[in-house]
């Protein structure tokens, strides 16, 4: 790897690190759901689960700063959750419900 590209990696990586997401309370309907995102832990409530959810990666778009993508994990489920701003926020989260990957789309109010 050149110098640039280097440089370039490590860039990307140290602005990837430092996206910074608001606590956020996101709401959807039809059907109804729920995620809080408060540092880095989420709660996602969607029918009759409740889900704890681990935020393991933040990283924006380029050039940045929005939207932010999150990478969610909890012991049996994962979500990828993208995040469009500056407020109001919007927001979208693709996860499975059991067997069958799911979108919600919603939006967020800062906590």
């Amino acid at each position: 790897m050149g110098i640039r590209a280097l440089t370039s990696a490590c860039l990307l990586s140290a602005s990837a690190a430092s996206a910074q997401v608001p606590d956020l309370v996101c709401t959807g309907t039809n059907p109804i759901w729920t995620l809080e995102i408060l540092g880095d832990t989420a709660q996602f409530r969607f029918a009759d689960r409740t889900i704890d959810f681990d935020v393991m990666d933040k990283t924006h778009g380029q050039p940045g700063p929005w939207p932010i993508a999150l990478t969610l994990v909890a012991s049996r489920d994962t979500a990828i959750v993208l995040v469009r701003g500056p407020a109001p926020f919007s927001v979208d989260i693709l996860t499975q419900h059991r067997e069958l990957p799911v979108l919600f789309s919603g939006t967020c109010d800062a906590r």
